[in-house]
């Protein structure tokens, strides 16, 4: 659950509570297209609690 709720409050831009499909599909496509660099940054920012 952890590793959900991190990813899911990333990906809630907005902040929300909620999150649509399309920006779930963006982010999918994001990581499919990502360097290897692009992927650690992109989870790093996910799990990256105190935003340093």
């Amino acid at each position: 659950p952890e590793l959900a709720d991190c990813l899911f409050n990333y990906l809630d831009t907005d902040k929300s509570g909620q999150l649509t499909l399309e920006k779930f599909i963006q982010n999918l496509e994001f990581l499919t297209e990502a360097n290897d660099n692009e992927k650690v940054e992109f989870l790093f920012k996910i799990f990256d609690r105190d935003g340093l």
